[in-house]
């Protein structure tokens, strides 16, 4: 799902179908999906990492020292997290409080590598995203941040209409090391960011920039995220750009998608489990079912797929949910299908699931205050307070009063 800054739309495919999986009964392993396949699964604490030198200057602002509970270990936690809308906001406070009243324990921001280092290489302004770290920090919340968006100094020459990934993933690389280090929460730094996503639905061609969708070249830019994160910051959680639950989508001869289990299985044969800590994927955020729905059982060549391959990695969810909307766009008719109480209970019922498989290292709904900072956009749909006054919809409310098991 794109956020209120991205000018890119998830692809028309009528074969899309998203939901959750329930749980495979013979392997005793719950598997949450929403593709046309039909898998989608959950997250893993991450293996520790060897430090190499910083290539990047350490900053030297007064410290903020972190408050938010570090990651747990192997065996671990599951995590509540939700995705909100909080970079260069005056209303953070306001969000953060909210996401506390929840008593979650992870956020998500999608961080534009394009507002941090605009102009040209080396040149950073870090004032919105230190206030985000801070005040994150100051609030006990462990924080993901999504990177995606190459700043235009960065792209090809020859693109000019779209956002996407840099000609050189080392500069991506790059930005990913300075950032890193300027938040590994160490002495000197300036806060701690928990987890770092490499990208974000790669195997769509609105999200690649308008060129075409190369799982080759994805894992090259994962590499150098992930490798540069390591090498500042070896307790960061890095994960993959999860991918968008599509079939394939061609119209006119031009590829818009890639069908995500067969474009997350040449991610694995490409080496996928060497550059990250947790497998990432998107769950139901174009859905009118249920996540325990009959029919999205999960076959067992599937199952091989990420049980394979992956090496017995667990999964993050980093963004899943259920829209409501009246009067939907022609696109986006099953918001039309849901109500307020399915969603809350769909959405109550998927994070149980979740703390119960086994597999579930981290959960992020998809979203808080989209409401806000996008009201007459399409991620709207999903956002679960209201303007002017927070006013909480009934899958708030769910949520806030729903068990939590957090070790």
């Amino acid at each position: 799902m794109l956020k209120p800054s991205s000018s890119n739309p998830r692809p028309l495919n009528p074969k899309v179908i998203m939901g959750f999986l329930s749980a495979m009964i013979a392997l005793g392993v719950l598997l949450l999906t929403i593709s046309l396949s039909g898998v989608l699964l959950l997250a893993q604490p991450p293996p520790g990492a060897p430090a190499a030198a910083i290539s990047q200057p350490t900053p030297e602002p007064t410290p903020v020292v972190p408050t938010a509970t570090p990651f747990p270990p192997a065996g671990g936690s599951f995590g509540y997290g939700i995705q909100v809308h909080a970079y260069g906001r005056s209303d953070i406070a306001d969000i953060l409080a909210h996401v506390q009243d929840l008593r979650f324990g992870w956020v998500k921001q999608q961080l534009q590598w394009r507002d941090v280092e605009t102009n040209a290489k080396g040149q950073y302004n870090w004032d919105a995203l230190d206030v985000l770290v801070r005040s994150a920090n100051t609030a006990g919340l462990n924080l993901l941040l999504s990177v995606v968006k190459a700043p235009r100094w960065a792209r090809p020459a020859t693109i000019l209409c779209c956002e996407g990934p840099p000609v050189n993933p080392q500069d991506y690389g790059d930005f990913m090391r300075a950032l890193a280090a300027r938040y590994n929460g160490k002495p000197g730094s300036l806060g701690k960011v928990a987890a770092y996503e490499i990208w974000n639905e790669q195997n769509i061609r609105g999200e690649w920039g308008g060129e075409p969708y190369d799982a080759a070249r994805y894992i090259e830019l994962l590499k150098a995220g992930y490798t540069a994160v390591k090498s500042v910051d070896s307790d960061a959680v890095v994960v993959n750009g999860a991918l968008t639950p599509a079939g394939t989508v061609v119209i006119g001869g031009i590829a818009y998608a890639a069908e995500d289990i067969g474009f997350l299985d040449q991610m694995y044969k490409l080496g996928l489990k060497n550059y990250a800590d947790v497998i990432g994927v998107h769950g139901a955020t174009g859905s009118n079912l249920p996540p325990d729905a009959d029919c999205y059982h999960l076959l067992p060549p599937t199952t091989e797929v990420f049980l394979g391959p992956c090496g017995g990695k667990r999964l993050w969810v980093t963004e899943f949910g259920w829209a409501v909307d009246p009067n939907p766009p022609p696109d986006r008719l099953y918001a039309k299908d849901n109500n307020l109480d399915k969603q809350a209970r769909w959405t109550v019922q998927a994070y149980q699931l979740g703390r119960t498989s086994g597999w579930v290292g981290a959960m992020f709904l998809w979203n808080l205050n989209f409401k806000f900072s996008d009201p007459t956009g399409e991620t709207a749909m999903w956002g679960i307070v209201q303007p002017p006054n927070w006013t909480p919809l009934p899958v708030y409310e769910a949520l806030k009063n729903m068990p939590k098991d957090i070790r």
